[in-house]
């Protein structure tokens, strides 16, 4: 009943329920959730296309799954089957006869200027060989390798301004070998082609004779690594032979 003094009113009567959205239809047999979840997920069957069904157990389609790691594993073994790239390997010479072997997918025309990659920087040499290899490893050709053909403005910076320098840091060093009293003769001064590196071909009768007041002084001159090549290794100290009685353009 309504309160006193207050207006007269009627509650709503509820009507027919709703259909709840997990029923299938009206059609179909009401099945609760938890039975959903509690009854096992059935498979799937394929049929495949192009078959006819027939009485007894159904053929389920079958396919290979191939995880990703096992995809990465197939591509190596694939990488490792295919054959090895030919490379060409090409004796590059330098200055004062020094040589090395040097490789490119390219190949390149014997006497043609080249620039390499050198320790710490680039070298320019000349082709004088070149040969076709397939086993050397990558590593191998990645840290001995041609990287361009020279242009003429290097070949002629090569020849004349850059041998003009080496005169002159033979001189110094001949200079500071007899300040400091080293026991050694420097024959020659060779620069590497970026000049980030100074090499002095020298010869000795003394093992393992004391550069430190050299390479100290040279360093503070030149301002570049100084390197110091025992150019006759037959003697005492080892190092790359030279021949000094070799032209010093190839």
């Amino acid at each position: 009943p309504p309160l006193e003094g207050s207006s007269s009113f009627s509650y709503p009567v509820p009507g027919p329920p709703s259909p709840l959205p997990y029923s299938n239809s009206d059609s179909q047999p009401f099945v609760p959730i938890s039975d959903m979840c509690n009854s096992a997920i059935q498979p799937t069957v394929i049929t495949p296309v192009g078959t006819s069904t027939r009485s007894g157990p159904t053929q389920v389609a079958s396919c290979d799954v191939i995880h990703p790691a096992g995809m990465e594993e197939a591509d190596k073994k694939k990488k490792k089957k295919e054959p090895k790239k030919a490379v060409a390997a090409m004796c590059v010479k330098f200055k004062h006869g020094r040589e090395g072997e040097y490789y490119s997918d390219q190949a390149r025309e014997v006497g043609k200027h080249v620039i390499i990659e050198g320790q710490r920087g680039q070298d320019l040499g000349v082709v004088t060989s070149v040969r076709i290899v397939d086993n050397k490893p990558r590593a191998e050709r990645r840290r001995r390798r041609v990287r361009r053909d020279a242009t003429q403005e290097e070949i002629n910076a090569w020849q004349g301004e850059l041998f003009r320098e080496e005169e002159q840091a033979l001189s110094i060093m001949k200079a500071q070998v007899t300040k400091h009293r080293v026991p050694i003769v420097v024959h020659r001064a060779e620069y590497q082609f970026d000049r980030k590196k100074l090499t002095f071909h020298y010869t000795t009768k003394v093992a393992k004779p004391d550069f430190r007041s050299v390479l100290h002084d040279g360093f503070r001159h030149f301002k570049c690594r100084i390197w110091m090549n025992n150019c006759d290794p037959s003697s005492c100290e080892p190092g790359d032979r030279l021949d000094l009685n070799s032209e010093c353009l190839p």
